[in-house]
């Protein structure tokens, strides 16, 4: 009988949490540099903003999900994307990827684990040690998590975001990006968030090299779910800004303005909550089960979102209008009845 409460006073937290919104400033009158996120020990990147500037905003929005040529099959789409290009640059005529190649030359090989990690002259030493402490558990995680095999990647790492960006085509506020390798920059005042940044590339590369490109508010979601790194105010940003989920399949926030891009991933994420709160005493319901229906064309991206609304919420129509994720839009929470609905699934 105590575990029975246990189990149901968590249950109703996990439901009721995002009942009230966030009371917080709008996105657009946020100062630079002060949107963040919620990393894996609990502090706000906005509440080190908070206290003074100490460096480029390491929120989800910073962290460009480039990727490389993924296999034969799979979730590819025709389009042209940039991570399927060195440093995400399009431009054949641009100068920045031959100054990069010559950059990255100067770079000190390192074998960790099953990789080569690139290291900078200039990065500390003991950045190193904190990629060799956490690249084998995030790659058992990030497999796992996914139930996709995948070979670790190569890794980059700069001394500074300014170089990242120098020697790149990612837009103006990345501290991270994927081509295929994972590219992290040292952020001022905020090296813990070296370890984020490679669990939300690391995301990226295991989906990438399983042929799975898009949707990519699957990608930057998954990305975002599997690092902890919630975008903050994000509920509020949503609510302000929502955006039409056709437009969350292709669109790259890499190519957007700053403030475009932290709205995006603030839906993403949002989405991805929703989906993840619909999977409550639902068994094998979760990443994975997305990734394979990507991986083995089952659902298209352009379905994604929907198939999965519906193949989780089938004892749940009764409870809200046709359209579960409508009807959560409009509320900003699953109806009373939903609620009570996927409480009583849970007992």
């Amino acid at each position: 009988m105590l575990l029975l409460g246990v189990l149901a006073a968590l249950s109703f937290v996990l439901l009721v949490g995002k009942m009230a919104p966030m009371t917080t400033k709008r996105l657009a009158s946020a100062p630079s540099g002060t949107r963040g996120l919620t990393n894996h020990s609990g502090s706000s990147a906005s509440s080190r903003s908070e206290r003074g500037d100490r460096g480029p905003d390491p929120s989800p929005a910073a962290r460009d999900a480039g990727s490389s040529r993924p296999r034969e099959g799979g979730s590819s789409s025709d389009s042209d994307v940039p991570w399927l290009h060195p440093g995400t640059c399009f431009d054949h005529a641009d100068p920045r990827p031959a100054r990069r190649a010559r950059y990255l030359a100067t770079f000190v090989p390192e074998r960790v684990w099953q990789t080569t990690v690139y290291v900078h002259p200039d990065v500390p030493s003991d950045t190193l040690d904190s990629i060799r402490h956490g690249l084998e558990r995030t790659h058992e995680f990030a497999t796992r998590r996914l139930n996709l095999s995948s070979d670790p990647p190569a890794i980059y790492v700069y001394p500074t975001v300014d170089a990242l960006r120098q020697y790149s085509c990612t837009g103006a506020h990345a501290v991270a990006y994927y081509d295929g390798a994972i590219h992290l920059a040292l952020v001022a005042g905020a090296r813990s968030e070296l370890l984020t940044s490679l669990r939300h590339e690391y995301v990226h590369h295991v989906l990438v090299s399983n042929g799975i490109r898009g949707p990519i508010w699957f990608q930057e979601g998954a990305a975002m779910t599997f690092a902890g790194d919630r975008p903050a105010n994000y509920w509020s940003t949503w609510r302000e800004n929502p955006i039409r989920i056709e437009r969350m399949v292709s669109t790259f926030p890499s190519t957007e303005s700053k403030a475009s891009a932290e709205i995006f991933y603030a839906q993403a994420f949002v989405m991805m909550e929703f989906l993840e709160r619909l999977c409550l005493a639902r068994t094998e319901c979760g990443l994975a089960e997305l990734a394979a229906a990507l991986a083995s064309e089952r659902v298209t991206p352009e379905r994604l979102f929907d198939w999965a609304s519906e193949e989780r919420s089938r004892d749940l129509a009764h409870t809200s209008a046709p359209s579960i994720w409508n009807d959560y839009a409009a509320r900003g929470d699953f109806s009373p009845k939903t609620l009570q609905a996927l409480l009583d699934r849970a007992r």
